[in-house]
């Protein structure tokens, strides 16, 4: 009697197991609709991958700049900020004001 109760337990959570499974894969497919599903996730992935490729740029652009304008300091000095200074024996600097005077 006892393994036959046991056996009608056991069906029974069988069964709502499966009911459970069913319910919870329908919930997660109306949650995806809900969401936009695939294009709209694509859409943010591509969206995600732009942003960090922007700031990847903007942050290598910085780096070569500086280096440039230490390699090129006659070319990038006005560019940078920075004043060219010719000196009477003919050679020149970049200088750059770090405070610029009330003129």
């Amino acid at each position: 009697a006892a393994e036959s109760a046991m056996a009608g337990i056991r069906h029974d959570l069988d069964n709502e197991r499966a009911k459970l499974s069913q319910a919870a894969g329908e919930a997660r497919r109306e949650a995806w609709r809900w969401f936009g599903g695939f294009w709209v996730w694509l859409a943010s992935m591509l969206a995600t991958g732009a942003l960090l490729g922007a700031l990847a740029m903007a942050w290598i652009g910085g780096t070569i700049a500086a280096r440039d304008f230490g390699d090129y300091p006659g070319v990038f000095c006005g560019s940078a900020g920075g004043q060219v200074v010719e000196q009477n024996d003919g050679s020149s600097y970049c200088a750059v004001w770090i405070k610029m005077p009330a003129q």
